[in-house]
């Protein structure tokens, strides 16, 4: 929460209030091209000038885009735009992506179900399939195990094979994926807590 800002100006250069904050908060501002002449008008007593200033923002349709210490102050149509060419590029570099294998065993988790229940089991699930329900072995409850929770994460072109012998998951996803995945795995495979 930014500090308190007492503000009363009637058809402001919204440019203006903006270099106002940079002056008084220290805050880096760049103004984008496709930022107008917009009067403004503000009457704020006590409110923390982040909150205030994102307020003027919303009610004039601009934006922030955080980049280190610099906030980027720019039309939401830009923003908005920008944002969709990313999110293109990023996907488009993981298409590119080479595909990469790591064999992941588990420790206490089961890849499916419980042990007895994927003993001897083999089984391929790509990036595409949705969740799949495994029956556990005990009291009829059931126990899907981590697979369904490892194939949401696969990209389109990503696949999970698991070996029930052995309890080790076969995971070919491009290298980003696998990295994500292999985190989870350490937070998921974890004994289960004693019950006293």
């Amino acid at each position: 929460v930014g500090e308190p800002i007492n503000l009363n100006v009637v058809n402001a250069d919204i440019r203006d209030i903006l270099n106002y904050i940079t002056e008084q908060y220290g805050v880096n501002f760049i103004i984008d091209a496709s930022v107008k002449s917009v009067p403004v008008t503000v009457n704020v007593t006590e409110v923390p000038w982040n909150i205030a200033l994102d307020s003027i923002l919303k009610a004039n349709r601009l934006g922030i885009e955080a980049n280190g210490n610099i906030l980027r102050v720019a039309t939401t149509e830009v923003l908005a735009t920008e944002s969709e060419v990313q999110s293109r590029i990023r996907a488009a570099a993981l298409e590119n992506s080479p595909l990469t294998t790591e064999y992941v065993r588990l420790n206490y988790a089961r890849a499916s179900g419980t042990l007895s229940n994927a003993a001897g089991s083999t089984g391929n699930f790509s990036g595409g399939s949705t969740g799949q329900s495994f029956s556990g072995g005990t009291g009829g409850q059931t126990d899907p195990g981590i697979l369904p929770i490892i194939k949401r994460r696969l990209s389109k072109r990503g696949a999970v094979e698991y070996d029930g012998r052995s309890n080790t998951l076969i995971i070919t996803d491009v290298q980003e994926n696998i990295d994500s995945i292999r985190k989870l795995i350490t937070l998921l495979d974890q004994p289960e807590p004693q019950v006293e």
